[in-house]
């Protein structure tokens, strides 16, 4: 895939949620990528760098967290590549907001917010 491949990597640990937010993605045109485990991105990030154009990410997810799943992409861009993350929650709490802002998230946006094309209207400003 090429960087006009409008890949997206998805991490939702709520199975249902992975496939209602990819279906919102993919109606769009974008290519998506799944996965319901943080680290389990992680491993497929490091060995397809450069195929993911933006990550969008859960935060409390089982297994590691989506704020540690944040912090090792943006520590490790030679890793994982220099990616836009956009953190897609259901926690509208200040110090989490800006703890998610602090590590480099792009941007934040509740779950109820997509259902208006808030979701694929963020994804046109990071490709």
């Amino acid at each position: 895939m090429s960087k006009d491949s409008n890949a997206v990597l998805i991490i939702e640990d709520e199975k249902e949620l992975l496939e209602r937010h990819s279906k919102i993605i993919e109606s769009q045109g974008y290519f998506c990528v799944k996965f319901t485990d943080g680290q389990k991105a992680l491993e497929y990030l490091s060995k397809n760098r450069g195929v993911i154009d933006v990550v969008v990410l859960d935060l409390f997810m089982s297994g590691l967290d989506g704020l540690d799943v944040l912090k090792a992409i943006k520590e490790n861009p030679s890793k994982y590549g220099e990616l836009p993350v956009i953190i897609l929650t259901n926690v509208a709490s200040e110090p989490i907001i800006r703890q998610a802002f602090e590590y480099g998230a792009s941007s934040y946006l509740l779950k109820s917010q997509i259902e208006n094309g808030g979701l694929t209207e963020e994804l046109s400003k990071c490709i």
